[in-house]
């Protein structure tokens, strides 16, 4: 078994939680969290094999209180986890406060959370450079002054510069637009506010930060320029989808903590002719980058995910919203695939699998799931997927195929094959 705690009031928390403190509570009813302490918790068996709590069975788990927010801490607390489909918090069950630690029962391993909801408002506000362009993708945080652990609010601008989302009411808040290392380049204090509230548009000083916009044009495999299409522009594994407007021109900007001996990687695509290029890679200059003109041509941009379980086939195409990426540090690394929703005649599917390199080759598959049936199977082992072309970075293709069987929730035995082509989203 491997667990750990969280910390909720640690100066880092929002790089330790998975995604952020937004949730669906028991009545699907879209809340922010509060979090009173959190953890990880795995189970494998001696061979490596990723396990869960037997069907019908529980187990307890016992997470400290922080000292800071003891004497807040409600006798009796919701418990949440995280869906793995949606990458929102779930509730689930409860746990009671014992001494300084909430004590609950779980009939699954997962990132677990004892947290209250907190009364919200929906707080608008729009980002932009000094030079009036977007900050797009900009990690945003909103805050209490004070109790770190109670309602912070965090998620990222769109390709508008936008965001829109709950945070705390009635309560003084701090507004922080964060860098690449998570250090503030803006912060500016609000509220308290009682109603949803539209803050028009921030204005981020250039001396604020290493903000950096890269810009380029992207021309079809007849030279023309891409009317429809997108570059896959990506800093520091930080990866931006930006739009090519009528001209083939796009541009996308990055706050940085540092531009020193940075490259950016550019991959143009071409919506049209379903045709991308090659990654080029540019030296990052300050205040703009220019990529130069990129090619999006010389590769299907086609992505699809092709499966069948016993004798009924599916297939989810790139329109379901295809996403894949992978996680990890040196050696111990993991990739997940999803096809998030319906597919064309089929039901959404997604899959993990542990790998020690970047490179093709066979691993073991330890988590396989069916996102409409809201279920994970019972895999039978061995069951291992052969990746035939992984991707050195965002924009490139995951290319393989596995077959296999597993048991389902009434101890059915399927048999499933699978042939997939999914772009890296990061």
């Amino acid at each position: 078994m491997y667990a750990a705690y969280i910390d909720p009031t640690s100066a880092d928390i929002l790089d330790k939680v998975p995604g952020s403190f937004m949730a669906n509570d028991k009545d699907g009813k879209r809340v922010l969290l509060s979090s009173y302490g959190m953890m990880a918790v795995e189970l494998e068996s001696s061979a490596g094999e990723k396990l869960q709590i037997k069907s019908g069975s529980t187990a307890t788990i016992s997470s400290p209180i922080p000292s800071s927010a003891q004497s807040s801490a409600p006798a009796t607390i919701p418990l949440w986890y995280v869906d793995e489909s949606t990458g929102l918090w779930k509730e689930e069950g409860t746990s009671t406060k014992q001494g300084n630690n909430y004590i609950g029962t779980v009939k699954h391993f997962t990132y677990w959370n004892c947290d209250i909801q907190v009364q919200t408002v929906m707080l608008t506000a729009t980002f932009k450079t000094a030079n009036g362009q977007p900050l797009v993708n900009a990690s945003i945080v909103i805050k209490p002054t004070t109790g770190n652990y109670y309602g912070t609010a965090h998620g990222y601008t769109d390709s508008l510069g936008q965001m829109n989302g709950p945070v705390p009411a009635n309560m003084n808040l701090v507004l922080q637009v964060m860098d690449g290392c998570g250090g503030s380049i803006y912060s500016q204090n609000i509220g308290p506010y009682a109603e949803n509230m539209n803050l028009g548009t921030i204005s981020i000083p250039s001396t604020a930060a290493a903000i950096v916009t890269v810009k380029g044009k992207l021309t079809n495999c007849s030279s023309g320029n891409v009317t429809k299409g997108y570059a896959v522009v990506s800093i520091d594994n930080w990866v931006h989808y930006a739009k090519t407007d009528a001209s083939g021109n796009f541009s996308t900007n990055f706050s940085l903590c540092s531009t020193n001996g940075k490259n950016a990687q550019v991959l143009g695509v071409d919506e049209t002719t379903l045709q991308q290029g090659i990654v080029s890679t540019v030296a990052v200059v300050t205040p703009i980058t220019d990529a130069g003109t990129i090619a999006a041509c010389g590769t299907t941009s086609t992505q699809f995910i092709n499966y069948t379980i016993d004798n009924t086939s599916h297939t989810v195409l790139d329109s379901d919203s295809l996403t894949a990426f992978t996680s990890g540090q040196g050696t111990q690394l993991s990739t997940y695939i999803n096809g998030m929703q319906i597919g064309s005649g089929g039901i959404g599917i997604w899959f993990k699998f542990d790998h020690t390199a970047l490179a093709a080759g066979t691993y073991g598959v330890y988590s396989l799931g069916f996102n409409t049936q809201n279920s994970v199977a019972n895999l039978i082992l061995p069951f291992n997927v052969v990746i035939t072309n992984f991707p050195q970075s965002a924009g490139q293709f995951y290319q393989g195929s596995f077959t296999g069987q597993y048991k389902d929730g009434s101890n059915v035995t399927h048999n499933i094959t699978c042939s997939f082509k999914v772009r890296r989203t990061f």
